[in-house]
This record gives structure tokens, C-alpha cells and sequence, in this order.
């Protein structure tokens, strides 16, 4: 990510919650988003207890890598450890998105992988996403597993609670929190009429070099 300055960054966030919000990727008070600040080594990460489509960009809190608020008249939200400990521990991560959507949940509730069904999922290297094991809510436990499972994929899910989605970018972050909603209701749906074919690694090589 090239570095931007801290007010493009908050602005970018917004519009960002805004996606998420009208995707129906999270809804109330549910879900956060955040964005590396590498110049500072800090983050900006959505306050607790607001809805995303009602934080102004200046609600963002600003928060450095060793937890320390720099900026913020509002606490940030409660994932905040496990934001930090993604960042901490994956360098290669700018942006971290955590959903409860719908059809991601409910995989992440039976403890059912998604796995790439179509070209999309392909697209956004979503070959296999993991289900983790129960881990508690805002604990720094569960950043240190999120981590660990991120190495070389860019979503996990939760198992009963939802799924982390990463990127270099926020937009790169949304964007793959949306394809993995997205490649959850087509593995469902795929799955009634009967076992769904997935695509495999050397396909998905073929398919990330030439788009969709």
C-alpha cells in the first residue's frame, strides 16, 4: 500500500463501511474494519458500538501497533487486539474486514470450509478457507490464531461468530470479504442440486493470471 496520509485513510474507511453496510456483509452495530497506518506504525479502526454506516471519518480511532490510543473520542472496538495481532504478526496485511455475514456465518457455524467454486473465489486466491475453532470474542487468543491461519490465505472463518477478511488495500479487504460471502451461497446452492465441483490450485494459477 502506498503510504497515505492518515485523513485519505479515515475518508477511505468510511466509504469502505458504506460497502459493507449496503452489501449486507454486516448490519447494526455488528462487524469492524480497519486500515494500517505504516508511517506511524499504527491503525485506524472503527469505534465500538456504532453502526458502519453511521461513523464519520473522524470517529475513526487511531491506535499504535503496542495498543496505545493515539487518537479517538470514542474507544475502539472490542476486536481491536485481534486487529493488532494480525498486524503485529502479517506485515503483508493493510486492511483487516470481520463480518457476520449471512452465509459465511453459517458455514463457519457447521465448521464446513468454503472452497472455490467459481471464478471469482479464484480470483481473490479464495482456494480453501478454514474454519477456526472456538476462540472468545476480543481476546488477544484469537488475533494470534486469525494470524497464524492467514499465512498464505486471505480469509478465515470463526467457527459460531463469523469470518476475518484481509487485503493490501481496504478495497482489496472488501472486496475479498464480498467474494467470500458470495462463494459461500454458491457452494450452498451448488450442494442441492449435488456435490459441487471445485476448481484446483493449478486452475486457480491459470485463473489469477488472467482474470475473471
Amino acid at each position: 500500500m502506498m503510504q497515505s496520509t492518515v485523513e485519505d485513510l479515515r475518508v477511505r474507511l468510511k466509504n469502505a463501511a458504506d460497502f459493507l453496510f449496503q452489501k449486507s456483509l454486516v448490519r447494526g452495530i455488528e462487524g469492524n474494519i480497519s486500515a494500517r497506518v505504516p508511517e506511524l506504525g499504527a491503525m485506524l479502526i472503527k469505534p465500538t458500538g456504532l453502526p458502519m454506516n453511521k461513523i464519520p471519518p473522524e470517529d475513526y480511532v487511531l491506535v499504535k501497533l503496542d495498543g496505545t490510543i493515539i487518537e479517538g473520542s470514542k474507544p475502539p472496538s472490542k476486536e481491536t487486539p485481534m486487529h493488532l495481532e494480525v498486524y503485529r504478526r502479517r506485515p503483508e496485511v493493510n486492511a483487516i474486514v470481520h463480518t457476520h455475514s449471512k452465509m459465511a456465518t453459517v458455514f463457519a457455524i457447521v465448521g464446513k470450509p468454503v472452497r472455490a467454486v467459481w471464478m471469482k473465489a479464484a480470483v481473490y486466491g479464495l482456494y480453501e478457507v478454514p474454519v477456526l475453532p472456538f476462540l472468545r470474542s476480543g481476546s488477544v487468543e484469537m488475533g494470534v490464531e486469525v494470524a497464524k491461519a492467514l499465512e498464505g490465505r486471505r480469509a478465515v472463518l470463526l467457527q459460531n461468530h463469523g469470518s476475518v477478511s484481509v487485503g493490501k488495500t481496504i478495497e482489496e479487504a472488501c472486496n475479498v470479504a464480498l467474494a467470500l460471502e458470495e462463494t459461500a451461497e454458491m457452494q450452498f446452492l451448488a450442494s442441492l442440486i449435488g456435490p459441487p465441483r471445485f476448481i484446483t490450485l493449478d486452475e486457480m494459477e491459470i485463473i489469477k493470471k488472467t482474470g475473471e
